[in-house]
C-alpha cells in the first residue's frame, strides 16, 4: 500500500516548491539589492576579491573600505546572517587559490561566547574553514576571550589597548608543543588599529615561537 507520505515526498520532489517559490518572489542580493539567485548575485560576487596580497606587515585579502566584504561582513556580523557566511566561505574556497603560511599554526581572533550565543554562529569559522580544509590547514582555538568587550570599531587604538588589557587567555585546547618553534599566524577577519593582533601577539610570544604574522579578510589602514 502506497502511504501518504511518499506520495506528498514524490510531488515535493517533481513540483520543486522551493524552486516556485523563489519564482514568484525572487530574493534579494545582500549588497546591491537586486534581484537575485541567492544570497549575492553574480554581478556582485565578481567584485569578491580572491588573492591574498601584502599591505606592510599584514597580509589580506583586500582593503575593506574598497571591498565588497565591507557589506558582506557588516551583514554577516551585524545582522547575524549565517547564510551570507556559509555563501562567502564556499566564494573563498572556489576561487581562492593560494592560501599563504600553509606550515603555520593558525590561531583565529576569538569571539566571547556572549558575542556567540548572540550571533548563533563563529563568523570566522564559518568563513574561513570551507578554505582553509581545502588547503590543508586548520584553525586552532587555542585562544579564549575571557572579558566580553563593547564593539570597537568606533575607538581609537589607545581606547582599545585600555579595552583589551587581560581579555585573552588560554584555552583548555593549548598545548604548548602547538606554539613551540613554530610560526604562527594571527587570523581575523578586520584588522584597524591592530590593538587586538597586539594582544594576542603579547600572550603567544611568552612561548618561544619562529614568528607570529597576521592573516586578515580586510584592513582598513594598511
Amino acid at each position: 500500500m502506497i502511504k501518504l507520505s511518499d506520495i506528498v515526498l514524490s510531488l515535493a520532489k517533481k513540483l520543486k516548491p522551493l524552486n516556485i517559490f523563489r519564482s514568484i518572489f525572487p530574493e534579494q542580493c545582500v549588497v546591491c539589492h537586486g534581484t537575485a539567485s541567492t544570497c549575492v548575485c553574480q554581478a556582485c560576487a565578481l567584485q569578491c576579491p580572491s588573492e591574498f596580497t601584502v599591505k606592510n606587515t599584514v597580509t589580506t585579502l583586500s582593503d575593506y573600505h574598497e571591498s565588497l566584504l565591507k557589506e558582506l561582513l557588516h551583514e554577516i556580523k551585524f545582522n547575524c546572517n549565517r547564510r551570507v557566511a556559509e555563501w562567502l566561505g564556499n566564494y573563498l574556497k572556489e576561487h581562492v587559490m593560494k592560501v599563504p603560511y600553509r606550515d603555520s599554526v593558525w590561531v583565529p581572533v576569538p569571539s566571547h561566547s556572549n558575542r556567540l550565543v548572540k550571533r548563533g554562529f563563529d563568523h570566522l569559522s564559518v568563513i574561513l574553514e570551507p578554505l582553509l580544509k581545502s588547503q590543508g590547514v586548520l584553525l586552532q582555538p587555542i585562544i579564549q576571550r575571557i572579558k566580553d568587550t563593547p564593539p570597537l570599531h568606533h575607538l581609537s587604538r589607545q581606547e582599545r589597548q585600555l579595552i583589551l588589557r587581560d581579555v585573552f587567555a588560554w584555552s583548555f585546547l593549548m598545548q604548548p608543543q602547538l606554539l613551540m618553534n613554530n610560526d604562527v599566524v594571527i587570523v581575523d577577519d578586520i584588522y584597524t588599529t591592530g590593538a587586538t593582533v597586539f594582544a594576542l601577539q603579547a600572550l603567544i610570544m611568552t612561548y618561544p615561537v619562529r614568528s607570529c604574522r597576521v592573516v586578515t579578510l580586510a584592513v582598513t589602514q594598511p
